[in-house]
């Protein structure tokens, strides 16, 4: 990845924080909020009934995205360049080893970003329609996780 495509990502970011800051109070609040949640040494925040569903999935992908621009700098994962990732089943060559997120079954105990050296500090889930059944998610802490495996 360039660095005029991690630029491009940063004006956008900038122009979606000063978006909110004019359009969306409330939304600069919330992320204000998150952070001073975050900061506290808290493994994670859920917001539930932000209704960013009721919206068609560009708007509420960019309500997503203006919220997140709060919460720290936007990560490119491939060379789509995208920052949002969809989570669902995709058809693909079987000579292609697919991700948890593009398989219709349960997903192993991981983290997202493990392939990075740096992982993110924070990532978030965004939830436009919930699993009929299943779709889980388990948030533990990794201290916790690591000091179990060394007593062990």
């Amino acid at each position: 990845i360039s660095d005029r495509d991690i630029s491009d990502w940063q004006e956008i970011q900038k122009r979606l924080k000063l978006l909110v800051k004019e359009q969306l109070p409330w939304l600069e609040e919330l992320g204000r909020q998150i952070l001073q949640i975050l900061n506290f040494e808290t493994e994670c925040v859920l917001i539930k009934g932000l209704s960013f569903h009721l919206y068609k999935r560009p708007i509420a992908d960019h309500l997503y995205l203006a919220l997140a621009a709060h919460l720290g700098q936007f990560t490119v994962h491939d060379n789509s360049k995208k920052v949002i990732w969809d989570v669902t089943p995709r058809p693909f060559p079987s000579n292609r080893k697919l991700t948890f997120s593009e398989i219709n079954s349960e997903a192993p105990l991981h983290i997202d970003s493990a392939f990075r050296s740096q992982p993110e500090k924070y990532f978030g889930l965004f939830a436009l329609n919930s699993a009929k059944e299943g779709g889980h998610s388990v948030i533990v802490k990794a201290k916790e996780v690591i000091e179990s495996l060394s007593s062990s």
